[in-house]
């Protein structure tokens, strides 16, 4: 019976319009500075070495999502924290009270969605929205262009969910669906991350670092 209860209670919170309300907040915080850490990582150098391991794929697949250095994923991690920080503020400010369990909800949602989204942008469906939705929502065309070797399309689309983003600060690139966007992917060849191994791709960032102070 008391499992019963607490059944509802937990059911009746997550349904709750204080927890929609956190959670499309949050959604739209955490895209944000996602974006700010995307952008950073592609600005500054020393940042951009470890991000290229995400970059050196010559083919895209649901595994490139994953393909992520740790000290680029700890940097990601980051940013996340900074949102739930600001959300949790939010709470403060309009509730009075940091309402845990309502940001806990938003977060593991937002969290699960966003993942679902980095996969399909990282699938191989190269699929267009129209013009005026690629304003709002990132398509995976989108963010296939932003792999693109061309050094121009990837300083483009930085966002995760919300092209917006990229709308408002400037950064936005909408391919054409007769643009090629799905070829040739990857990063500079002088950069040297070509056929690196796991251990490879851990280490030469740091080699960067000391023998590359500069991307060119």
């Amino acid at each position: 019976m008391l499992y019963k209860l607490y059944s509802v209670y937990i059911i009746s919170d997550i349904f709750s319009w204080d927890a929609i309300l956190l959670t499309m907040v949050f959604f739209i915080i955490k895209d944000f500075f996602a974006y700010l850490h995307h952008r950073f990582v592609h600005l500054i150098p020393s940042l951009y070495y470890f991000h290229a391991v995400h970059h050196s794929p010559k083919n895209i697949s649901f595994y490139t999502y994953w393909r992520m250095h740790p000290i680029d994923y700890f940097g990601n991690s980051l940013f996340k924290l900074f949102g739930i920080f600001i959300l949790m503020k939010f709470c403060k400010i309009v509730y009075g009270q940091y309402l845990l369990f309502e940001v806990v909800y938003a977060t593991v949602f937002v969290t699960i969605i966003s993942s679902a989204t980095n996969f399909l942008r990282h699938s191989t469906f190269i699929l267009h929205f129209p013009r005026w939705l690629s304003h709002i929502i990132q398509s995976p065309a989108m963010h296939l262009s932003h792999h693109n070797l061309s050094e121009d399309k990837q300083n483009k689309n930085f966002a995760v969910v919300f092209s917006f983003w990229d709308w408002i600060l400037g950064t936005i690139y909408i391919p054409t669906r007769n643009e090629l966007t799905h070829k040739p992917y990857g990063i500079d060849k002088t950069l040297g991350f070509d056929e690196l191994g796991f251990i490879g791709l851990l280490l030469h960032p740091f080699k960067l670092l000391l023998t590359r102070p500069r991307r060119l």
